[in-house]
């Protein structure tokens, strides 16, 4: 929220204008006044007197001829108006139709200017068409006017006082009070309707301009002597040190102070204003008056307030943290409007060395309030505290607690005396110490609380109000609940005063209910009407209460039926005909029982069987079933059989039984046919040779089927004779399939012929191994199949067997290597593989699988590969697309590569991880085309070895577009994330990123992010970044070391290098090549000497590059692109400022703002090699094509 340039001298002007007397005889309302040539007579003593003399000193505002200022004279709406119209050039002669408002004459002095004001928005009349022009103005319309005159947007929801607004205003009062521009009283009222004398209005102009009018920005330094604003609009200053503000009228912004800041007594009772600063030391509050120090947005771990008549108030808001507030006086704290995660006041100390009689005060939430000192009062006037501590050597101290606060954990010990009706919710306190005073519930308790004395008004805008208000209402009871209609009870209510009185008002007051048909109040005596749920309350002084009530009438419930009762349990009938009746009673809640057979509902669940009415039920069937009765919501149920007793019949039904479960595939079972009468009783006159016909006998996987009584079964049914001896036949069978089968057997002569039994052999014994899955016929070496095999153990029937065993892999045929778990346990008669794979070269390979003592199988031929396609000559390349095949490359040096995907190197991390490709004895020297993917995860941990990288040698090898990431490598000697060794050959368009290079102890030689050492070769387009290198010599971002026969070309490195010993580079270490358009922005530290931005030492020849990373060792041979240079550099610069270096000879040192201007380099390619953005380095074109 902000004020413009033309409002910020409008409202100057305006300052001037109000403390000139107006006169309707005087067209202009001014008269003439002396020049101060020191206090004005009647300033002394006054709350203002600082305000307005500064005004004075600084000619912003004159006195009367008779040396006085008259600040206590009231500023009328007609002045007002004619001041306004004037600071704003508006033009009153300019109307030609003057102001239609009853009090305003056409020819009155003020007419014109009335007509004006209205016009420009900035005034209205009242409803009853005046304009009362002679009216003096109030707070609330200063508030509103000013609010227009600057546009802040309205903001009702921060004027958080304790009196009421009138809706006019409320919108225009947060948005002043949220500026600080206008406070309230310290009782918490704005009091809208008080007078605006001169002196408020200066105030109040002194803190909407934020201080001294005029005074954009002071320069910033640690001393700030006199009033104006110290640091920058947008961004963020510093100050190294401590830091004194010793004057009134001063703000700080926008800074950050390493040391302490100190607001010294000079301050006086004047004000301090510090927004968005951060005190990394102590803030340290020993001057200030009673509404002085204003703290937005700002951060300290530790204030100290040491203020010597103990009237200091500090203020909190927005982003605002104070972590410890150690007091050493007394104090007036506040938190208003905190926003952004702001904590305010966190901790509050209040020392020992806090004067007798001291006066703390707190309005907002702390964490932690610990008192230490004696003789003082504590008052917490809003908001809550989480923890309140009060020291064994504290004593004779008072603790006030306004209405609405909270403490939540009182640790007492010592005697303290709390006062005021708010609460604390739980006392911890040392054996036998008793705490006086107590919690006050809506005015009453079992300690009367005293109002603390009113200290007067502290804010220097705000003069007292002789007048006291009502700043809370208090009541008792805090609900009311009625069981019965029409009977009273009485509520009283209390007004609290301003000056600390408490009156009873309950006659007085204005009271309301919500719903008049549940409780009615008159005078504080509420009636219960009827059933319901409302609120009644009453309105006094502005302020409103309200108290719930609740009417609840006792009523006689009517009896439930509980439980059903009955009698019989269960009905047995011998014929179909027979009745019989069931006595149905029901429980009620009261413990009587009612007979309710009539009055049920009776159901039956089959009519075929029993029927049922009123309760009597009659058999109609052979059969068991339940009837029922339903009554309010309730069921029981009754079982009902019948049984009728029929004449056997012979040769009726069939049954089975043999084994149902277990038996062995192919071996034999016998099952035993029985032929029974009606009543299930065995037909022993069954006897002779029947027709059998069978159903339901299952295939095997064979194609077998099984045999029936020794012969051979062709299908799954077929016919037999049987012979029955006194209704009994037994059978021999056969089933070879290992799986459940419903047989059917139905004899000739039998009334119902057909039975069923199932049966579910078991597998037989293991005689055979079956390739279920065959192996891909193709595979990469090195590599599990993309196809694993799946191997079946059958028995003679092809069921497959239940019995655990384990089945072997081999390679049968061919020169390779079987990879993987090669004996795998068969699951229900399946061996599964899972990881297989072969370590080969072009070759056909066969597997064997055996177990025990079962025949082999063979797989089908399988075709190794050791790459994915290709086959390494230049116009075939081997295409790599895993990390096994990437592996593989060692195996064929000479040969040519692209990757065809990303490589993910994870795999080969535990132990010492990769193992580099290529030696000094056999390099690499073949080519690789990235084609722009990348290798992660490359880790390489051989802490004592050398040649460490993804490749160990590269003896001509050409490698292009590839990049790496996320690289871990420790060594001893010759270590880099590509290459630790490149004799010879090309790298061009390779970038290594996140790269991590280390000795034991930081013990490692030649070193760099991309090559450890080159001898000879070309390095183009190549990158370096993020690297964190750590090394004993040698060492650099892109490349330890480089000879004569080496060349770097549009090549750059980024990250953190470190060497404890010398020869310490952001691109090389040592150099003796050439170095073509390169670049560094590495961090360089050196224990040791030699150190530089661009190369560590230099012995051969440096074209067109710089370094803007900074360097930091206390060795020699330090240079901010060179650190020792017997070689050439041509057209080379540095930074001067973040390499912290002015050697020259060795490049040209530049600032910043010269490094980030294409108009320094001149000679350079910008065209085809070189580009830079506005506010930046310059950059490869490569880098973002």
């Amino acid at each position: 929220m902000g004020i413009g340039i033309k409002y910020k001298a409008a409202l100057v002007l305006l300052a001037v204008l109000l403390l000139i007397p107006a006169s309707p005889l005087m067209g202009s309302g001014r008269a003439l006044a002396a020049s101060p040539q020191g206090l004005a007579a009647d300033l002394e003593g006054h709350w203002a007197g600082d305000v307005l003399s500064r005004w004075l000193e600084q000619g912003f505002i004159s006195g009367y001829a008779d040396g006085k200022v008259k600040p206590d004279q009231p500023v009328t709406r007609a002045e007002w108006m004619v001041m306004v119209n004037g600071l704003l050039g508006i033009d009153p002669e300019a109307e030609t139709e003057a102001a239609s408002f009853t009090d305003v004459k056409p020819r009155a002095w003020f007419a014109a200017n009335a007509a004006a004001a209205v016009r420009q928005g900035y005034i209205t009349g009242y409803p009853d068409g005046t304009l009362r022009p002679n009216a003096p103005v109030t707070r609330a319309e200063a508030a509103v006017m000013l609010g227009r005159l600057a546009k802040l947007e309205p903001a009702a929801e921060l004027a958080s006082f304790k009196d009421a607004l009138p809706a006019w205003s409320s919108g225009a009062v947060g948005a002043v009070a949220g500026a600080g521009w206008m406070n309230g009283y310290p009782d918490g009222t704005f009091r809208g309707a008080a007078v605006l004398t001169r002196a408020e209005a200066v105030v109040t102009l002194d803190r909407t301009l934020g201080v001294n009018i005029g005074l954009e920005s002071e320069s910033l330094s640690g001393d700030m002597d006199r009033p104006g604003v110290y640091g920058p609009v947008e961004g963020t200053a510093e100050i190294a040190g401590d830091a004194v503000i010793e004057a009134d009228g001063i703000t700080l912004r926008n800074t950050v102070v390493k040391g302490n800041l100190t607001l010294t007594e000079e301050i006086g009772s004047g004000e301090v204003h510090l927004e968005g600063v951060t005190v990394e030391g102590e803030l340290r509050v020993n001057g200030g008056g009673p509404n002085s120090v204003y703290l937005q947005d700002t951060a300290a771990k530790r204030v100290t307030v040491s203020k010597k008549d103990g009237q200091v108030r500090i203020v909190a808001s927005g982003k605002t943290t104070l972590e410890t507030a150690v007091l050493s006086s007394g104090a007036i704290l506040e938190e208003n409007g905190l926003t952004g995660g702001g904590q305010g006041f966190v901790l509050i100390d209040v020392a020992t060395e806090v004067p007798k009689s001291s006066l703390v005060q707190l309005r907002g939430n702390a964490e932690t309030v610990r008192i230490a000192a004696s003789g003082i009062r504590f008052e917490l006037l809003s908001g809550q505290i989480d923890r309140l501590e009060v020291g064994s050597g504290a004593v004779n101290n008072l603790v006030y607690l306004a209405q609405g606060t909270i403490v939540i954990v009182a640790e007492l010990n010592s005697a303290v005396t709390f006062e005021g009706p708010g609460q604390v919710l739980q006392k911890l306190l040392p054996g036998g110490l008793q705490v006086r005073g107590g919690r006050s519930h809506g005015g009453g308790g079992s300690t009367a609380p005293t109002t603390p004395t009113d200290p007067g008004p502290t804010d220097p805008t705000d003069p007292p109000d002789p007048e006291p208000t009502v700043t809370e209402l208090v009541y008792s009871p805090e609900a009311l609940k009625f069981d019965a209609v029409r009977t009273d009870a009485s509520v009283t209510l209390k007004a609290v005063l301003s000056n600390g009185k408490k009156i009873d008002v309950t006659d007085a007051a204005d009271w309301f209910t919500e719903d008049e048909t549940v409780a009615t109040v008159a005078g504080g005596t509420v009636t219960s009407q009827g059933e319901g749920e409302t609120w009644i309350g009453a309105e006094y002084g502005g302020l409103t209460m309200r108290i719930p009530v609740k009417v609840e009438p006792e009523t006689t419930p009517t009896p439930t039926v509980t439980e059903l009762v009955y009698s019989p349990g269960e009905l047995n009938f011998d014929e179909v005909g027979e009745e019989a009746g069931v006595t149905l009673k029901a429980v009620l809640s009261d413990g009587t029982e009612v007979d309710v057979t009539e009055a049920a509902t009776w159901f039956t669940e089959d009519e075929t069987v029993a029927t049922v009415a009123g309760g009597t039920v009659t058999s109609q069937g052979e059969g068991e079933i339940t009837i029922g009765a339903e009554y309010r919501g309730l069921t029981i149920r009754i079982p009902v059989k019948v049984t009728v007793t029929p004449e056997a019949t012979p040769a009726y039904r069939v049954t089975l039984s043999g084994t149902p479960d277990g038996p062995i595939a192919g071996s034999d079972m016998n099952v035993t046919l029985r032929v029974e009468k009606s009543d299930g009783s065995l037909d022993t006159g069954f006897s002779g040779m029947k027709k059998l016909t069978f159903t339901g006998i299952r295939q095997a996987p064979d194609g077998s089927y099984g045999s029936l009584s020794g012969t051979s079964l062709p299908s799954s049914s077929g016919e037999a004779n049987v012979r029955f001896e006194a209704g009994e036949a037994a059978v021999s069978i056969t089933l070879n399939l290992a799986d459940t089968q419903l047989l059917t057997f139905a004899v000739d002569g039998v009334v119902q012929p057909a039975a069923e039994l199932a049966i579910k052999p078991v597998p037989a014994a293991a005689a055979e191994l079956r390739i279920a899955t065959q192996p891909s016929d193709s595979a990469i070496s090195g590599e599990i199949f993309p196809v694993q095999p799946v191997i079946r153990v059958l028995d003679a029937f092809g069921n497959l067997t239940n019995e655990p065993l384990t089945v072997t892999a081999s390679v049968g045929s061919g020169a390779a290597t079987l990879m993987g778990t090669a004996a795998v346990q068969t699951v229900d008669g399946i061996a599964s593989y899972t990881d297989l794979g072969l370590a080969g070269d072009n070759s056909a390979i066969s597997l064997q699988f055996t177990a025990g003592s079962l025949p082999s199988v063979s797989s089908t031929p399988i075709a190794v590969h050791a790459f994915w396609s290709g086959d390494g000559t230049a116009g075939s390349p081997y295409v790599i697309t895993s990390a096994a095949q990437l592996d593989n490359v060692r195996n064929h040096l000479n040969g040519h590569f692209v990757l065809g995907d990303d490589i993910d190197l994870s795999g080969y991390s535990s132990g010492q991880g990769w193992v580099p490709i290529g030696t000094d004895m056999a390099g690499f020297t073949g080519t690789l085309d990235g084609q722009g993917y990348t290798v992660r995860h490359l880790t390489s941990l051989r802490p004592a070895g050398g040649l460490i990288g993804l490749f160990g040698y590269l003896d001509g090898a050409t490698i292009n577009n590839l990049n790496l990431s996320d690289v871990t490598i420790s060594g001893y000697i010759y270590v880099g994330g590509l290459a630790g060794y490149m004799k010879s050959g090309s790298v061009s368009g390779v970038h290594a990123e996140d790269v991590t290079i280390a000795g034991a102890s930081n013990n490692l030689l030649y070193a760099g992010g991309l090559l450890g050492r080159m001898e000879g070769g070309t390095l183009s387009r190549s990158a370096a970044t993020d690297v964190n290198l750590s090394a004993t010599y040698y060492l650099g971002g892109l490349v330890g070391v480089t000879d004569a026969a080496s060349s770097i070309s549009e090549s750059y490195s980024t990250g953190e290098v470190f060497v404890n010993g010398a020869n310490l580079g952001g691109l090389v270490g040592t150099h003796y090549g050439t170095i073509f358009d390169s670049y560094s922005l590495a961090n360089t530290t050196g224990a040791g000497s030699v150190v530089g931005g661009l190369l560590g030492t230099n012995r051969g020849m440096v074209f067109n590059s710089y370094a803007a990373g900074s360097i930091n060792s206390a060795g020699f041979a330090l240079g901010g692109l060179v650190g020792d240079s017997m070689g050439s550099v041509w057209g080379s610069y540095y930074d001067s400022d973040t390499t912290g270096q002015t050697d020259t000879g060795k490049g040209t040192p530049k600032t910043t703002a010269e490094m980030q201007q294409q108009a320094t380099f001149a000679g350079w390619n910008f065209g085809s090699i070189w580009a830079i953005d506005a506010g930046g380095y310059p950059y490869l074109r490569w880098q973002r094509p």
